[in-house]
């Protein structure tokens, strides 16, 4: 029995386990349909792994849902809207110093080819799938996740590997350590938004 060849034959599949992750950002998805009908309210990011404290998850994907902020949600949308700012910031479509309460708009699809941090948990309904941890979402070169691993060729391949050495020799560290900070939910600033990089060729890894 014959069957067609698939587009490519790596071995990754779904993140399936919880962790702390560098992600590249394959597509990007504005609310997309459901697979029981209807439509996403929500932005989707369609993310690859390149490094993380789960090695087994390397090269597998994720979509990770920014709900969009509805006045109907119970706090108005403002945790969405915090989600959403935070995956903004973390590449580098939106300045962190913009003013609360300005209106924004994100041309999310800038996103993709764009790296990002993004801690991952295990669902409430223990169906072993995972999700995004809260708001924790972060920029390459966050002091906040310098414990996190990264993929230096991928680094330096969006000019960023400058970036996160420097930020690893202000804090004194020249290894990953062995314990993670405390989680927070701030920033450290960023630059004006550069222009996107291109995509990393993942198969040169």
């Amino acid at each position: 029995m014959g069957f067609k060849m698939p587009s490519n034959t790596d071995a990754g599949g779904f993140v399936d386990k919880p962790g702390q992750y560098h992600f590249t950002v394959l597509e990007v998805k504005e609310n997309p349909p459901k697979q029981g009908g209807g439509m996403s309210d929500a932005v989707v990011l369609v993310a690859q792994v390149l490094a993380g404290t789960e090695p087994s998850q390397l090269k597998r994907t994720k979509s990770i849902y920014l709900n969009n902020p509805n006045d109907g949600h119970k706090d108005g949308g403002e945790f969405a809207a915090k989600v959403q700012a935070r995956a903004a910031i973390a590449l580098d479509l939106l300045d962190p110093a913009t003013p609360a309460g300005q209106e924004i708009e994100i041309d999310w699809k800038d996103a993709e080819g764009r790296q990002f941090i993004a801690y991952l948990k295990e669902k409430k309904d223990g169906d072993k799938q995972v999700e995004l941890d809260g708001a924790h979402l972060y920029g390459v070169a966050d002091v906040e996740v310098i414990h996190v691993p990264k993929n230096e060729a991928a680094l330096k391949g969006i000019g960023k590997l400058a970036a996160v050495q420097a930020v690893k020799a202000n804090a004194g560290l020249t290894a990953t350590p062995a314990a993670a900070p405390a989680k927070t939910n701030g920033h450290s600033k960023v630059a004006t938004p550069p222009v996107a990089a291109p995509p990393i060729d993942l198969a040169n890894l």
